[in-house]
């Protein structure tokens, strides 16, 4: 049986819903490749459970297709206007393994996929009926359970054979000759070694037929068998490697097949340079994630060499390794990749020239986009040591990029722990350097944090709420990206959550300040210095944990919104002073709220994010801080921090929500009136809390970064900000 469909969603993502570029709910698995238009971040999902992938042109249109090992076999067929079409087909029970060659001699592309099944051990041939779509699968058994699969010519006679090798006792590998037109001579069994784990075909001693690399997996070691010709095999070769998988080529510019296999063990992978005869050299190791699964081979930065690309099943990132150009590598550099990555191919699909990555894991099949120079368009992920509670923008060292300055408890809330703010500079393209921080002292836990300039020098400073000292820390610029303490202000008991912005008119950033425990918010008009007047203090009931301020009523000044058990409305005399307090209906347990024209009528509406379920509360402004009924829209699970900014371009202002229950990000693209498409979820990393939308690549449109409580970087788990690069291709 087979099942399309169609979809114009991102080109590479990490989602877990499918949406179109409108942000309406897709009918179903989608992937898309090449140019497009729209909000897009990396990693929308393009169906479930995927654990290999496959690359070539089935529909002979010349643009590169996929096929992965979904809950089906999932053909992916590029349109080459940046959407595809998916067609699903039925092969034997429990896909896993999939490889692509002209099986039936017809010169288009068939699919091979190994079925692991309880009961039932067999292997399904697809033949494409030359158009992109495929014949039904014709199945045969395996002795045993197979584990891997390689397809080429083995018998030197022009058709494509098929290599297996078995997850059994006996480990053992299984060769199939092809008859010609798709079908196989009976298998020819041979026992070759213990826990037989992957395997690789390629010409490896220069004689021109195609050898075989098998991951013996108990000695941790390569077995290299040598065609004698005819498909018949010398006895194997023991190279030491890991325990992984291999994959086969030219790493040295030498000519020939070298060899890089995963070891899942000690979370590196080991390249083995070939001397030309099919004997290696010692294997060199190089760390990557937490069990890495599978290694791609391709020149990513169009230098002319081979790097090596690789899944981390654990950690789930994907590793790229750059080649220095003679088989050794640079230090990895890590993107996020959720779903636990198993396979992956390098390939362009795009059309741009340069290769991008296709992964499968347990979430799906997903694309990475590359930027032409080695680096992907995909979430980056930067420790910061640090519960990120906050996140605030702004350029911090006077190199015309946005940098980030993250507030939270150190690690593990031990006492006696230095509290304070990492700051991630800018290195541009949306990467950022190792986190600086800037101590605020033992015990003192900092809970928000926010960017501007505070002493009227142009540069922009660092203002920390700290809830242990229940004081304001200012942090003045320097100008190089270095700060200097000033006397801490006294604020209320356990600060929560601070703004910044003109309160009194006179043109500087004053201090707004919401203080949980004495129930109040403090306000601290600026002297124009960066120091500040004596507090003055407005009670405002229960549990103030967040505030936001800009003009609500049309008067021109800055208003104060307070969430303190419900949510507070506290409007400017145009002094500094505030009238009384309005109560608005939000709904119940308000967490965060953002301010910003959401229906495009020039006046400052709310977004308020409600922590008890799966819904964000939507407030328009009558345009005097009357507000109409309020609109419900379903996001992802206990969201915790909301942030506005135009992600598609169309000029008005969508909503990106962090979600700390469910562990992702929502984003509701904007109708243009105040209402929203139906959200699209990104996976982030555990426990996000704080999200910011800004230009943090420097191409001029808007991305987002996500403060995640539990994160992998460098193999130990720590906070971090997550980086998500806005897909817009005009």
């Amino acid at each position: 049986m087979i099942r399309y469909r169609y979809s114009v969603c991102a080109t590479v993502a990490a989602a877990f819903a499918l949406c179109s570029c409108d942000g309406t709910m897709a009918p179903g698995p989608g992937a898309s490749f090449g140019r497009h238009r729209g909000p897009l971040f990396p990693g929308m999902q393009f169906g479930t459970g995927g654990t290999s992938v496959a690359q070539g042109d089935w529909d002979g249109d010349g643009d590169l297709d996929l096929a992965a090992a979904l809950n089906a076999v999932a053909v992916f067929l590029n349109n080459g206007d940046g959407t595809s079409t998916e067609y699903d087909y039925e092969a034997g029970n429990n896909p896993r393994f999939i490889a692509a060659g002209d099986l039936d001699g017809d010169l288009d592309l068939d699919l091979v996929v190994a079925n692991l099944a309880l009961g039932g051990n067999d292997i399904s041939v697809l033949l494409n009926n030359g158009d992109g779509t495929f014949a039904a699968p014709i199945t045969f058994d395996v002795d045993y359970t197979p584990r891997s699969l390689a397809l080429g010519d083995l018998d030197d006679d022009g058709d494509n054979d098929l290599a297996v090798v078995n997850d059994h006792a006996e480990y053992n590998l299984s060769i199939f000759l092809n008859n010609g037109d798709g079908t196989f001579a009976a298998q020819e069994i041979s026992a070759t070694g213990s826990y037989l784990r992957s395997i690789a075909m390629g010409d490896l001693d220069g004689d021109g037929d195609n050898d075989l690399a098998i991951v013996e997996g108990f000695y941790g070691q390569v077995l290299v068998l040598l065609n004698k010709g005819g498909g018949t095999f010398a006895a194997p070769l023991m190279f030491p490697a890991g325990a992984g998988t291999v994959t086969l080529g030219d790493l040295d510019g030498d000519g020939d097949n070298d060899m890089a296999v995963t070891n899942g063990n000690s979370s590196d992978i080991s390249v083995l340079l070939n001397d030309g005869g099919g004997a290696f050299a010692a294997p060199v190791t190089y760390g990557v994630g937490i069990q890495p699964r599978t290694i791609a081979i391709g020149d990513l930065d169009r230098d002319g060499d081979n790097d090596l690309a690789v899944t981390n099943y654990v950690s789930e990132y994907l590793s790229v390794l750059l080649n220095n150009g003679n088989g050794t590598f640079a230090v990895q550099r890590e993107y996020v990749a959720p779903g636990s990555p198993t396979s992956l191919t390098v390939g362009d699909f795009d059309g741009d020239g340069d290769k991008d990555l296709a992964y499968a894991g347990d979430a799906g099949l997903f694309v990475l986009a590359n930027r032409g120079d080695g680096s992907f368009a995909a979430q980056l992920i930067f420790g910061v040591g640090l519960t990120p509670d906050s996140v605030a923008v702004g350029d911090l060292n006077r190199d015309g990029q946005n940098d980030l300055a993250v507030a939270g408890w150190g690690s593990g809330f031990v006492p006696n722990v230095q509290g304070g703010v990492s700051v991630l500079f800018s290195t541009g393209h949306g990467t950022f350097a190792p986190h600086l921080f800037l101590s605020l002292g033992a015990d003192v836990g900092s809970f928000s944090v926010a960017v501007g300039d505070l002493d009227r020098d142009g540069e922009n400073d660092v203002a920390v709420a700290s809830q242990d000292s229940g004081a304001v820390s200012i942090l003045l610029s320097n100008s190089d990206g270095t700060f200097t303490r000033q006397p801490s202000v006294d604020v209320g008991d356990n600060p929560q959550s601070l703004a910044l912005g003109d309160l009194d008119g006179d043109g500087d950033n004053d201090l707004a300040v919401a203080n949980r425990y004495s129930k109040n918010v403090s306000v601290l008009l600026n002297n124009g210095d960066g120091t500040f007047a004596m507090q003055v203090t407005i009670d405002v009931g229960e549990g103030p944990s967040r505030i936001a301020l800009g003009d609500l009523d049309g008067d021109n000044d800055n208003d104060l919104v307070v969430v303190a058990g419900g949510l507070l409305g506290l409007l400017n005399n145009g002094n500094g002073t505030f009238a009384e307090q309005e109560i608005l209906d939000v709904g119940a347990g308000p967490s965060s709220v953002a301010m910003g024209d959401l229906d495009g009528d020039g006046d400052n509406d709310l977004a308020v994010t409600l922590s008890g379920g799966r819904v964000l509360s939507v407030l328009i402004n009558s345009g005097d801080a009357t507000f109409a009924e309020r609109l419900m829209l379903e996001v992802g699970g206990g969201p915790e921090s909301a942030a506005l900014g135009d992600v598609d371009g169309d000029g008005d202002n969508d909503l990106a929500l962090a979600n700390r229950g469910s562990h992702n990000v929502s984003l509701l693209l904007n109708n243009g009136d105040g209402t929203f498409a139906t959200h699209t979820t990104y996976g982030v990393g555990s426990y996000p809390r704080s999200i910011v939308m800004a230009d943090l690549d420097g191409d001029g449109d808007v991305d987002l970064a996500v403060g995640v409580t539990d994160a992998v970087v460098d193999d130990s788990m720590t906070g971090a900000v997550t980086v998500l690069p806005n897909q817009i291709i005009p």
